[in-house]
């Protein structure tokens, strides 16, 4: 009686359209399966996640004391603060000041250039010798000193003596000249014999015992005239005023002497083309020591010269050295580098600002939060959250499910024919009412995790039937029967 009341129940709720068709409940099962997906994503989604994450931040206390202390906090209680005040102070220090007053002269440079250069060490080696003894001895240097000087000294000493004159005179004289024709010759040999027999004593005898007449008719007579003869020839008389002439004693005496060699060989050096360019040379050669020393006061009153010795001879180069390559300087550098860079700027900026809260990530993580917050999808997801709306779904469970892998239908999951034909008599089969036929292939495709149906208009060949109890009962007889 209940079953009966139950079918009459629904039959009148469907004629006044109280139940609702297959597909609109079809319909509203996949909207809410939809929603509910939608529901699942947003849950495990990176955007829900950083809001919980952001909620924990900033409604912790560590959140809250942290922001009281940074509302709280000055510039001056900063790391910042302290390295500006580390970089002053070292900036004021006479060994930095010193340091950046030489390295930003105009000098400096040139004097890193010029520094232990070979311009230097040439100056420095000029000014050493304009200096030592060894200059000074060559500012008293006479030409007088030389030994090429004393040797001419030496030559006009011997040349004023008696002996040398003499020699000379007589070398040089026509006389000389006459003897060097008759030394060897017969006739001053014959003349000498004469002259020797004339001054001879027996001679001197003969002729005072004798008067005129009777020395006249002697043959010594004979060669007394022919001895006056020869005395009268010009050589001869020649060759006689030397004999009587005192300087041809002294001629004689230089004559092939050591002394008049040594003359003759100064003469020689004193005469010659090196001798005399010996003046020209040492006075040139002097200059040009002597003008070292202009070299040297020309080089020291130099622009060059004056600004190297400047910063050379400066304290401030002291502290040049000592600071260069030195982890001070490197310290300095870098606090400079930071005092001057954006994160400090920022950092004092932001610490001396009334809003520095606003200028810290935590404020950031806060904006973010409270962003986060007031979105739709995250108010969306509370209502639902906090409703029955999905209870129902929560229990489903999936029974059938297939990804469609590979490139072939699953045959423990799909059929592609009618199902009593093919469970039956293992054929296809369509009742002759049906406007369509199942065939076995080109109807189904397989490709990337989706499955196509394909309806064609061909000719096919199937098994008939007008009814299907018919189809069963045959096939059911058929059975039965076998």
């Amino acid at each position: 009686m209940a079953n009966s009341m139950a079918k009459l129940k629904f039959r009148l709720r469907s004629r006044l359209g109280l139940i609702p068709g297959t597909s609109r409940v079809e319909v509203s099962d996949l909207e809410l399966r939809k929603e509910y997906e939608e529901f699942l994503n947003y849950k495990d989604s990176d955007g829900y996640k950083r809001f919980h994450e952001l909620e924990d931040i900033v409604t912790s206390q560590d959140f809250a004391d942290r922001k009281k202390e940074i509302k709280e906090q000055r510039f001056k209680d900063t790391d910042a603060y302290r390295k500006l005040i580390e970089f002053k102070s070292m900036q004021k220090s006479p060994e930095f000041k010193a340091y950046f007053r030489i390295t930003s002269s105009k000098e400096f440079n040139d004097f890193m250039r010029l520094d232990n250069s070979q311009e230097i060490k040439d100056f420095e080696e000029l000014e050493r010798y304009v200096y030592s003894p060894e200059y000074k001895e060559v500012k008293k240097l006479k030409l007088s000193d030389t030994e090429e000087w004393q040797k001419y000294e030496e030559y006009n000493s011997l040349k004023k003596t008696p002996e040398i004159k003499d020699y000379f005179t007589i070398k040089h004289s026509s006389n000389y000249k006459a003897l060097k024709e008759l030394e060897g010759s017969k006739k001053l040999s014959h003349f000498e014999e004469l002259h020797d027999m004339i001054n001879s004593s027996e001679f001197i005898v003969m002729k005072k015992t004798l008067n005129t007449r009777e020395f006249k008719s002697t043959p010594e007579y004979e060669k007394y005239q022919e001895y006056q003869t020869l005395k009268s020839e010009p050589d001869i008389k020649a060759y006689l005023n030397l004999q009587n002439d005192k300087a041809f004693a002294n001629f004689r005496m230089m004559e092939n002497s050591a002394e008049l060699e040594r003359f003759l060989t100064l003469e020689k050096f004193v005469n010659s083309p090196a001798f005399r360019n010996i003046k020209k040379e040492f006075e040139l050669k002097k200059a040009a020591e002597l003008h070292k020393k202009n070299d040297y006061k020309t080089l020291k009153k130099s622009f060059k010269i004056r600004s190297y010795y400047k910063i050379k001879n400066s304290k401030d180069l002291e502290y040049f050295y000592l600071l260069r390559n030195s982890p001070e300087l490197e310290r300095y550098v870098d606090l400079e580098k930071y005092i001057n860079s954006d994160e400090f700027k920022e950092t004092k900026s932001r610490f001396e600002s009334r809003d520095r809260f606003k200028k810290t990530p935590e404020y950031k993580q806060l904006q973010e939060y409270k962003e986060l917050k007031k979105s739709p999808k995250l108010n969306w997801f509370n209502k639902l959250q906090n409703s029955d709306k999905f209870d129902e779904i929560k229990k489903w469970q999936l029974v059938f499910a297939d990804e469609f892998p590979g490139k072939e239908l699953d045959r423990s999951k799909w059929l592609t024919s009618f199902f009593w034909g093919n469970k039956l008599i293992n054929q296809g089969y369509s009742l002759a009412t049906d406007r369509h036929l199942y065939t076995e292939s080109g109807n189904a495709e397989v490709e990337g995790s989706l499955l196509k149906l394909n309806t064609k208009k061909e000719a096919v060949s199937v098994r008939p039937g007008t009814r299907l109890s018919d189809f069963f009962q045959k096939s059911l007889n058929t059975l039965l029967h076998w």
